[in-house]
């Protein structure tokens, strides 16, 4: 679908989105598999992402539309009246494209200069990484106090890049036509082209958090 007019007025604009906000709208929250344990005297939270890349976002890859993945992690001590107080929260984002000429899979980091890039020659080899391999790093393991329990929450967004999503990826520039800002907070408001996936831990004592290699 095209935006013919762009100068009929905010109302036409509004009108036209409206139209579409039932494809809009995010599928609803998803949960995804997860662990914790220390790793080099660190409370590592494992991932797997291998289930956020849907048949469709295969499709969508090879037509040359990338995904941005956010994902954010929070570990809390859990409180019956006063609310959970934080102790950790980490966040990261991949972005995960196609290269149509070498028929390869890559996935970058765009916040993360100092990470390198990974290219895949096979989507098995991509879901495998995706599935083993996404770890964060969210507090030295003897930080923890032996007496309390911690309780992590996960939330991964999934963000297809394509035309509708104006500045995907979490820029904060609001420079442009009135159009492209309505369109922004549209895309806000409906989560066009976003899926969420969500999990939550039981509240776990430090005891349980065991050491791998």
């Amino acid at each position: 679908m095209r935006l013919r007019s762009y100068t009929t007025g905010a109302l036409t604009i509004i009108v036209l989105l409206v139209g579409v906000t039932g494809l809009a709208r995010a599928d609803d929250k998803q949960t995804i598999p997860f662990d914790v344990y220390g790793r080099d005297d660190c409370v590592t939270v494992w991932m797997d992402m291998s289930g956020l890349i849907s048949s469709h976002t295969v499709e969508q890859l090879k037509d040359g539309v990338g995904v941005i993945i956010e994902y954010e992690a929070d570990l809390s001590i859990p409180r019956r009246f006063l609310g959970n107080r934080r102790v950790a929260r980490e966040t990261a984002i991949n972005q995960l494209s196609y290269l149509p000429v070498t028929e390869e899979y890559r996935l970058s980091f765009p916040v993360d200069s100092t990470e390198p890039r990974r290219q895949f020659v096979s989507l098995a080899s991509t879901f495998q990484y995706l599935r083993d391999s996404i770890e964060l790093c969210l507090l030295p393991m003897d930080s923890l106090e032996s007496e309390e329990h911690y309780k992590l929450t996960l939330k991964v967004t999934t963000i297809s890049l394509t035309d509708f999503n104006i500045g995907a990826g979490g820029g904060t520039d609001n420079r442009g036509s009135s159009v492209e800002f309505l369109f922004r907070q549209f895309l806000q408001l409906t989560g066009y082209g976003r899926t969420e996936f969500q999990a939550e831990s039981r509240p776990i004592s430090p005891a349980e958090i065991l050491p791998v290699p």
